[in-house]
């Protein structure tokens, strides 16, 4: 059994502030506001997103669970099945643990590739978890993904490679089914061989980088003694290279950061700012904490909306952050997002609302080019509270914020020291989807 995934927080360092730059009848004026709070948000673990198109592909293994009785009857280890009219009996029992049905006959699957099961709970803890294992490489059972759902309306995303990581923290949420006999249909996508993208019910509600190759053999889990879930309608589908196609959408501000010269020049603690030929200069000059330039010439967001700037790192700590600060919709800056990078060659997505957290935990990506002066392009795509993140035009994470995101845009300089030039901030309204 494993334990119950919970959100990973972040540790608390050192204060800073914020710099809004307001523009009034052709003036630029520079307003200091901002509270106390501690730099470098901490590291914690990914996850989502909602809504896609149906997805094409080939598929490689498709299976009722009821009508080809293909699996074995009978009790195995910690796991009793059975054939019923409505589907494919599992059921933990004793000796305590969970029951791991392996599905080793529909074959071991690598690449791009969809799986798409059916499932409801027929007894048992209501809030224990049942679904899918996947990636099982090896006959000893030492790695393996779970994509699991309880009756009481949660979901979860884990790894299992020697103890259990939590990828996707358990979360509530009203696409699941609640209830003993509610059908749930569960779907995760494996693409580029970590990344995973899981789906309740057509909403893709997760995605995450796995730490660990995902390739082997699937199978259907079940975590608690007692528990006895029906599965149907497993499919297991080849993607081939599919992506996901790229955002359109109206341009509503842009700016190259060096011709036009929007933005004021000079010193305004914490921040100070400055033109170069590679794009607009921005260093943390307090004596600690954070530098957040808010960019109030953009506006307030729109619900559908894409950010996009470039931004290298001159000088400073190269594990620090740096990158894009959204979502500011209160006037005391109490609750925002930010989507960074480091020179180190990694990326986060944090949220301050009173303290740091990590939707996106600090991950390390080969995606991301690295050393100072080394240009990364990072992106946010936030649809109502959806946000998707990603860098040099790949997706790294999705996460549900708890509050729409709306509010201001700015950038992000998360220590005392650092140097950093932006360059080519474009914001579109997305009209697609």
């Amino acid at each position: 059994m494993r334990p119950s995934p919970t959100a990973d927080s972040a540790p608390i360092s050192r204060p800073g502030a914020a710099l809004v730059v307001v523009f009034l009848v052709w003036a630029l004026v520079p307003v200091a506001a901002a509270p106390i709070r501690p730099t470098d948000p901490g590291q914690g673990a990914p996850a989502t997103d909602q809504g896609t198109p149906a997805v094409a592909g080939r598929v490689l293994y498709q299976d009722d669970l009821h009508t080809m009785r293909r699996w074995r009857e009978g009790t195995d280890g910690a796991c009793k099945t059975a054939y019923a009219d409505v589907g494919f009996v599992v059921e933990d029992v004793p000796p305590p643990g969970s029951c791991e049905f392996d599905l080793v006959q529909a074959g071991y699957f690598t690449g791009n590739v969809r799986i798409e099961v059916s499932l409801r709970l027929r007894r048992g803890n209501q809030n224990g978890t049942f679904g899918l294992k996947f990636g099982r490489v090896g006959e000893d059972n030492r790695l393996f993904h779970t994509f699991t759902l309880s009756a009481a309306g949660t979901y979860d995303l884990a790894l299992n490679d020697g103890e259990w990581r939590v990828l996707i923290p358990r979360t509530q949420d009203p696409v699941v089914q609640q209830g003993y006999g509610a059908l749930n249909r569960l779907a995760l996508e494996i693409r580029g061989g970590r990344a995973i993208l899981c789906f309740v019910n057509d909403k893709l509600v997760g995605s995450v980088v796995s730490p660990r190759e995902v390739r082997g053999h699937i199978g259907l889990y079940l975590d608690e003694v007692g528990m006895e879930a029906v599965f149907t309608d497993l499919r297991v589908m080849d993607l081939g290279s599919a992506a996901p196609p790229p955002a359109v959408g109206r341009v509503i501000f842009e700016d190259d950061f060096f011709s036009r010269r929007n933005w004021p020049e000079g010193t305004a603690a914490p921040c100070k700012t400055y033109y170069t030929d590679a794009g607009y200069g921005i260093e943390d000059v307090a004596p600690e904490g954070t530098c957040e330039f808010t960019l109030a010439n953009v506006g307030s967001l729109p619900a559908n909306v894409r950010i996009e700037v470039s931004a290298a790192l001159r000088r400073g700590s190269p594990r620090s952050a740096f990158g894009l600060k959204f979502g500011k919709s209160l006037p005391d800056n109490r609750f925002f997002y930010t989507f960074t990078v480091n020179a180190d060659g990694a990326y986060r997505l944090s949220l301050w609302n009173g303290e740091w957290r990590s939707p996106i935990d600090l991950t390390v990506d080969p995606v991301l080019n690295k050393g100072y002066g080394a240009v990364n392009r990072l992106a946010v795509e936030i649809r109502g509270r959806t946000i998707r993140c990603f860098v040099n035009e790949k997706l790294v994470g999705s996460t549900v914020s708890t509050e729409d995101v709306r509010g201001e845009t700015g950038l992000f300089i998360a220590r005392a020291g650092m140097e950093v030039v932006f360059s080519r901030l474009r914001v579109l309204e997305l009209t697609d989807r």
